[in-house]
């Protein structure tokens, strides 16, 4: 195991490159390409091989040596592949333009 981060669901990167996700599903951020709740992790589809992953409430994310790919929950963007389609596997994050959050309008530090 090299990696274990739990968000909405449990994310686990071995030492190998592969991932594994369990816990709750309804947006497939398991990546399983299914939205079925996983009581023990499963295998992310695609065979991929991550250096890193990371668990949103409802989306997960996977650095590969090609570039970003997302799964899960897509309501505001966050798989940045240009659509707001929940994915259950691998969506490639073509968007890379990421935004800095904005301070609170009102004065804020």
């Amino acid at each position: 195991l090299d990696q274990l981060q739990q968000s909405g669901q449990l994310d686990a990167l071995l030492a190998s490159g592969a991932a594994f996700c369990g816990g709750r599903n309804a947006n497939g951020q398991l990546g399983d390409g299914t939205t079925t709740d996983q009581p023990v992790s499963v295998a992310v589809a695609g065979g991929h091989t991550y250096t890193a992953v990371a668990g949103g409430t409802a989306h997960t994310c996977g650095l590969t040596a090609n570039g970003t790919l997302c799964w899960g929950a897509n309501n505001a963007g966050q798989l940045g592949d240009g659509t707001t389609a929940q994915s259950s596997t691998c969506a490639d994050a073509a968007d890379t333009t990421w935004q800095s959050p904005r301070r609170p309008r009102g004065g804020g530090a």
